[in-house]
């Protein structure tokens, strides 16, 4: 193997920078999400902004239509290449949450952990799993006493898997899934970089999906088990003067009235939606609409000040639970 130059691992604060901007308020045998991943249309997308909307015009911090919009949303699944410590010439793909991946990159940013997938100066990661308020939780941290490590075998930098074609890859490639662990047990990886020489600190690859859906709803929509609620439920369908649901295909399509749109705000301060403040995603629709266009940046920088504080340790307002996926 031909001497390498190694340098271009180390730790470059414009680097941490942009990994931290991609897991920042964000979230398998899921199905593959077009509108999150490449901006195309996705049927089950629609009906979600549909529920979010109906569930903001309630006036509730929750509502069935909330519950249902968590439930279909799309979520991010996180990829790497790693290694395990007793077969250091094996790569394999870690699969984890959006979760892990923000703790990995506040390490490497905040933590001094500096560039965990260094192969002659990084760190062997170790992930314990644990349950807390009834959720599964994974939490990775260096392995300090092992201290700072060379890679056993540098030919696995030469077998790396493209984790941009995972869709492609991942029905054959050997993957392990943090959700496999058992609780209170912990498992020891070396995180490899990025499988782009151009780009060695772009070490995970992050992908959406829809779950509890198959792929036909990408197409049709959310199925009509889990469309929006009809009987006694709050919102502009419950009640008694309840409303024909959007996604209610029983009569045939030539006699099925449009529904009718739901009236959209445009929101301030003062008359902010839910989510404001705790959700914001530059790449989310909803973000985009033109009822939030006046408190975009505030919403942004509501969200900054939040996890500054919550990182400072500072008593912040508790983060809402997202629904139990399999990680």
């Amino acid at each position: 193997m031909p001497k390498q130059d190694f340098s271009k691992y180390e730790f470059d604060q414009k680097e941490a920078d942009k990994l931290e901007n991609q897991v920042q308020g964000r979230e398998f045998s899921g199905v593959y999400c077009p509108n999150r991943n490449d901006h195309k249309a996705c049927a089950v997308c629609r009906d979600v902004k549909v529920l979010w909307e109906a569930h903001n015009q309630t006036g509730l911090d929750k509502s069935k239509f909330r519950d249902k919009a968590k439930k279909y949303q799309a979520t991010a699944a996180v990829f790497m290449n790693v290694v395990f410590p007793e077969n250091p010439s094996e790569v394999k793909i870690l699969q984890c949450g959006i979760k892990v991946a923000q703790s990995l990159v506040n390490g490497i940013k905040y933590m001094k952990w500096g560039s965990i997938y260094h192969p002659q100066k990084g760190f062997t990661m170790t992930i314990n799993k644990s349950t807390k308020d009834g959720y599964n939780t994974y939490t990775p941290s260096p392995n300090v006493e092992k201290g700072k490590r060379e890679l056993a075998d540098l030919s696995v930098l030469e077998r790396m898997y493209n984790l941009d074609k995972i869709e492609e890859i991942r029905q054959g490639a050997d993957i392990f899934n943090v959700s496999s662990m058992e609780v209170n047990k912990s498992i020891d990886v070396d995180i490899l970089p990025g499988w782009d020489s151009g780009n060695p600190h772009q070490f995970f690859k992050i992908v959406y999906y829809h779950f509890k859906v198959g792929p036909e709803a990408i197409k049709e929509g959310i199925p009509k088990e889990g469309a929006l609620p009809t009987d006694d439920d709050e919102g502009p369908w419950g009640g008694e003067n309840k409303k024909e649901s959007p996604f209610d295909t029983d009569m045939p399509a030539t006699k099925q009235e449009k529904p009718k749109e739901i009236k959209k705000l445009i929101y301030n301060r003062e008359n902010a939606p839910q989510c404001f403040g705790t959700l914001f995603d530059e790449a989310d629709d909803g973000c985009n609409a033109i009822e939030c266009s006046q408190i975009r940046e505030a919403c942004k920088e509501e969200l900054m000040k939040k996890k500054a504080a919550k990182k400072g340790g500072t008593a912040v307002q508790e983060e809402k639970k997202m629904d139990d996926i399999p990680w």
